[in-house]
């Protein structure tokens, strides 16, 4: 769970900064219920869920559900998120699977996991 404590301490971070951000709140309401499914192949399964006031997480349930879900390794995240940038060829190599999400919403998992 190498990932656990900085997803938690950027939701934390994301949730209070919706408060303030009428155009964050409207993401959320367009994607109140859903959940991102991320699994690290050599870490664990993230559950991020998405409700009106904000996120929250799950580590290692133990049904995860494959609403929009996403599947790398925890070196190709860690690029992503101290790079700050998706790499197209991780896309192309499939060093990054996703199931039931778009581009745009794989760049809104990417702002999530930076805040």
């Amino acid at each position: 769970m190498a990932f656990r404590e900085r997803f938690e301490s950027g939701i934390a971070r994301f949730n209070e900064k919706a408060k303030g951000s009428p155009e964050i709140l409207e993401v959320l309401e367009e994607y109140d219920g859903r959940t991102i499914t991320l699994k690290v192949t050599d870490d664990t399964v993230y559950v991020f869920k998405i409700g009106k006031e904000g996120l929250s997480l799950e580590v290692s349930p133990f049904n995860p559900p494959e609403d929009m879900y996403l599947e790398t390794s925890s070196q190709i995240l860690r690029r992503m998120i101290d790079e700050k940038k998706l790499n197209p060829v991780d896309l192309l190599l499939g060093k990054i699977k996703w199931r039931n999400i778009s581009l745009k919403e794989v760049n809104i998992v990417k702002r999530l996991l930076e805040a």
